[in-house]
C-alpha cells in the first residue's frame, strides 16, 4: 500500500511511504490508542492460493508510519473493516467480515475489542455470517481527524439592540451515549467576530450542554455566531433539528 504525503509541490513518488499488504480489499484509518495518532488497518482478501492471511494494523509513532510497526490480527478472506466503539467503553474496535474458511462461506466474521491492552484473539467476538462482501462505503468518524466530534457553524448575523445572551434553545436527537453542545462569540464587526473567543456559560472554555441553560453571558458587540458541537462516542448519531438565541 501506497501512502502519497501531499504538498504545496503536489505529490510524487519521492514523498511516499510504503506498507506491505496481501491481497488488501478495504482500509480505515482512525485513532486506535487514544494517543492522538492515527492508525491504518488493512483487510486481507487473497493471497492468491490462500486466504488464511491475517490483516495488518500499521502504528504511527513520533516519525510517522514503519513497516515494522505492525500488529497482524487472524483473519480469513476478511473483505471489509468497520471501526467503531460498539461498546460505547471509549475505546474503537474493530470489526472484519470473514468471506470465507477452509473453502466455506457459512463462518464467522470477527469482533476485535479494543482497550488499553491491544487487540487480541483473547478478546474477540465471533459473528456467525454467510460469505459477506465489504462492510460499507464510508468509514466513521470526522473526515478530518477521524474523531467522532463533529461541529457546525452559524453564519455570522448582527443583532444591534442586544447586550447580552440569556440563553440557548434547540431542539435535537440524542440517542444514548450522544451529545449537543455550543459555544458562541461575539464582536463589534464581522472581521472581529472571525477571530472572537468562543465561550460557554461560564466563559471561554465552557459549553452550554442543555437547552435554555441560564448564561447573562454578556456580548462583546452586535455581530454573534454560534458553534454546535456533536459528539457521538458510540455508533449513535445526534440530530440538531431547531436553535434559538436568547437575546436581552
Amino acid at each position: 500500500m501506497f501512502i502519497y504525503w501531499g504538498s504545496a509541490a503536489g505529490y510524487s513518488v519521492d514523498r511516499r511511504t510504503v506498507l506491505p499488504a496481501v491481497g488488501a480489499e478495504d482500509v480505515a484509518v482512525a485513532d486506535l490508542k487514544n494517543d492522538g495518532r492515527l492508525a491504518i488497518v488493512i483487510t486481507s482478501y487473497h493471497g492468491g492460493s490462500r486466504r488464511d492471511i491475517p490483516s495488518y494494523i500499521y502504528w504511527q509513532g513520533p516519525n510517522g508510519f514503519d513497516p515494522k510497526n505492525v500488529t497482524r490480527l487472524e483473519t480469513y478472506s476478511a473483505s471489509g473493516v468497520m471501526i467503531a466503539d460498539f461498546n460505547a467503553n471509549g475505546w474503537l474496535d474493530l470489526l472484519f467480515t470473514i468471506h470465507q474458511k477452509d473453502g466455506k462461506h457459512v463462518t464467522d466474521s470477527y469482533l476485535y475489542r479494543g482497550g488499553p491492552q491491544g487487540f487480541s484473539s483473547e478478546r474477540r467476538l465471533s459473528l456467525p455470517d454467510r460469505g459477506p462482501h465489504l462492510l460499507t462505503v464510508a468509514v466513521m468518524g470526522n473526515i478530518y481527524d477521524r474523531r467522532n466530534t463533529y461541529s457546525y457553524l452559524s453564519p455570522m448575523k448582527e443583532f444591534p439592540p442586544a447586550r447580552e445572551l440569556r440563553a440557548i434553545h434547540w431542539t435535537a436527537d440524542t440517542p444514548p451515549g450522544t451529545a449537543i453542545r455550543f459555544q458562541v462569540r461575539s464582536a463589534a464587526t464581522a472581521e472581529a467576530l472571525a477571530k472572537a473567543v468562543w465561550e460557554g456559560p461560564k466563559g471561554s472554555g465552557s459549553d452550554f450542554t442543555a437547552p435554555a441553560e441560564a448564561a447573562r453571558l454578556p456580548l462583546r458587540g452586535s455581530w454573534v455566531q454560534f458553534r454546535a458541537t456533536l459528539d457521538n462516542p458510540g455508533g449513535g448519531l445526534p440530530v440538531l433539528r431547531s436553535v434559538t438565541l436568547d437575546f436581552e
